[in-house]
């Protein structure tokens, strides 16, 4: 579900950032609304491509190339010691350096390929400033303009204030209609920066653990804090994520780093930041999110177990053709559905065992899933009917031995299948009887327990 999520999420992301790449304006342009999540996006960006600048769109590639190219070098074996002497290419060229030289090299190598995303940018708007006539001014209109630009931003900083609980322009509304009529849109708010957050922080954990309370309990506080300087509602961001892990991110503190960028941005830089070309931010955000589309796990899912491939495919296709949290919602519901169906629908092995104290031998019968309400009748169905299918002399041994748990439910739903096996004079034997199953099943019927294979002979 995750991978379906974020994979679904990068494509939408990627294709939003076509616009900004190409230069396309589409303000006062008709647009696709055949509610198909990023079909529609697609369809406005292909069908008004004549609109494109090429100016943006030389840009836009050049900064992709630049890109891909320094995350190949990053990771690239070109400036690692070859162990082999006959080693060719680049490699061969750099090791030619002295040890000390070849490291020096291949640290400031990896610094100028982790930091490609802000030099790219800084490459931008020195280019910027060297050829564009008009300025920060072509944030309003392109006429004139080599680059469409990010234009200017209001500087500084929010001011701290209380939180507003009264409708600054209706003295009729109280607090109390304001929360009756916001309450259920600010719930779904936050139901979705919930699931976002955490579906976002797991897509990045790869294999380590993820504390789901810890991130609940942080976007709680920055919503709380963000409430007493304005601020929109805090999620987690794919895009942002996704290019802070192609800037080398590993722990949260990357977070102060780019928190304290965004106020010096805001303080002392927006006149520089007004200068950023869209095409060139389009181009991070672009090469920030497409290798993060987890296409690779589907070959080892599809060999492995391909009932897995339904609530992955299914969260994906209907996050990028319709609406992310409902991707969401309807993966984590089909899971849940094939969870519930492994659940109530366990495996029973069935075997006809050979003995010497019996001519007809026994039934070996071993349920693999603790026996809970929602299996209890499918189990008591197959060992009935195994039952049946022999004589009523051929004994039957119930191995618990994978049996873990079982609810009060189950055990009543047991002891109406002894008195089956009572009434057809059958013999029922338990083995390897955990000590709370051999509880929970006895305080409501009498069984007979044998404690390992040894005692089978006695059957």
């Amino acid at each position: 579900v995750i991978s379906g999520f974020a994979s679904a999420a990068s494509l939408q992301i990627a294709g939003l950032q076509l616009n900004k790449m190409l230069g396309l304006n589409l303000t006062g342009v008709e647009k696709s609304d055949i509610g198909l999540g990023a079909v529609d996006d697609w369809i406005n960006t292909f069908g008004n491509i004549e609109l494109c600048r090429w100016q943006d769109a030389v840009l836009g590639l050049f900064c992709v190339i630049f890109l891909f190219s320094l995350r190949a070098v990053n990771k690239s074996n070109w400036f690692t010691p070859a162990d082999d002497k006959s080693e060719g290419g680049c490699q061969a060229f750099w090791n030619k350096l002295e040890k000390k030289n070849l490291l020096m090299v291949k640290r400031g190598v990896w610094f100028f390929c982790t930091a490609r995303n802000a030099l790219v940018i800084m490459i931008c708007i020195l280019l910027t400033y060297l050829i564009e006539p008009a300025g920060s001014d072509c944030h309003l209109t392109s006429d004139g303009c080599v680059f469409t630009l990010t234009g200017n931003i209001l500087p500084g900083l929010p001011s701290w204030q209380l939180p507003v609980f009264l409708s600054p322009t209706d003295i009729q509304t109280t607090f109390s209609s304001m929360v009756a009529q916001h309450m259920p849109g600010a719930a779904l708010i936050a139901l979705i920066a919930v699931l976002q957050n955490i579906a976002i922080a797991k897509s990045f954990a790869g294999s380590r653990s993820l504390d789901a309370n810890q991130e609940m309990v942080a976007l709680g506080l920055c919503n709380f804090a963000g409430a007493f300087i304005g601020s929109m509602p805090i999620g987690g961001s794919f895009s942002r994520c996704a290019v802070n892990s192609a800037s080398g991110v590993k722990t949260p503190l990357g977070g102060l780093y780019s928190g304290i960028i965004v106020i010096l941005c805001l303080a002392f830089l927006m006149p520089a930041c007004a200068l950023i070309p869209k095409a060139t931010l389009g181009a991070v955000v672009f090469c920030g999110v497409v290798f993060t589309i987890e296409f690779q796990i589907v070959k080892p899912i599809w060999n492995s177990k391909r009932m897995d491939l339904l609530p992955g495919l299914s969260s994906f296709f209907v996050c990028l053709f319709f609406r992310l949290e409902v991707g969401i919602a309807v993966g984590v519901f089909i899971q849940l559905c094939t969870l519930l169906y492994a659940s109530a629908r366990p495996t029973v092995e069935v075997d006809l065992m050979k003995s010497p104290t019996s001519p007809a031998g026994y039934l070996h019968i071993t349920p693999h899933h603790s026996i809970t309400f929602p299996s209890a009748t499918h189990v008591r169905t197959i060992i009935n009917k195994a039952a049946k299918s022999k004589n009523s002399t051929t004994p039957v041994v119930i191995d618990c031995s994978k049996i873990d748990s079982v609810d009060f439910t189950a055990a009543k739903s047991l002891k109406a299948m002894l008195e089956d096996f009572s009434r057809r004079k059958q013999r029922v034997v338990w083995l390897n009887m955990d000590e709370e199953v051999e509880k929970t099943v006895a305080s409501v019927c009498k069984i007979e327990k044998i404690g390992n294979v040894q005692e089978l002979s006695n059957v």
